[in-house]
């Protein structure tokens, strides 16, 4: 839901700021946003366990959310075929490493490390950015690049 305060520029409470901060200040110095497929299906279920208090069709969250990230310039992210093997392999070392981690969450993770150019994941998930299992998982698998799962990127 962080991710929808920020989209909708309303960073009322500390993860919204927070995030409004994040991504601003990566975007200013050059950095593009990035969302995943599996994390836009998660944000739609969340939208969608809620429809009953919004009164709104899943058609027209999925629309809004489409359009929010369009508006903010967020890049789709989708594995390309070759990363594909990459991603299954990162998305099951995740899993079999910290069970603790939601299924949904390895996805998402896992298409984060899998894309060469992604160097932050922006998480408010204490869980994520605190877990030795999954900071193993990096260590012993991103060699290639700088990779980070944080709260809030250190950027020069």
């Amino acid at each position: 839901m962080t991710f929808l305060q920020y989209a909708e520029h309303k960073a009322h409470d500390d993860q919204g700021k927070t995030a409004y901060e994040s991504i601003n200040r990566l975007k200013s110095k050059g950095y593009s946003i990035k969302v995943s497929y599996a994390a836009v299906g998660e944000l739609f279920k969340v939208l969608q366990e809620k429809e009953d208090k919004l009164r709104s069709d899943p058609m027209n969250l999925l629309q809004e959310l489409w359009n929010r990230c369009k508006s903010n310039h967020f890049e789709m992210y989708c594995p390309s075929k070759e990363e594909l093997r990459r991603y299954i392999d990162l998305v099951n070392r995740i899993r079999g490493t910290d069970r603790f981690i939601k299924p949904a969450d390895a996805l998402i993770i896992g298409q984060s490390m899998a894309d060469k150019s992604c160097n932050f994941f922006l998480t408010f998930d204490r869980y994520l950015f605190e877990s030795h299992d999954l900071e193993k998982v990096i260590r012993g698998h991103i060699q290639y690049k700088k990779y980070t799962i944080t709260s809030a990127p250190q950027i020069d």
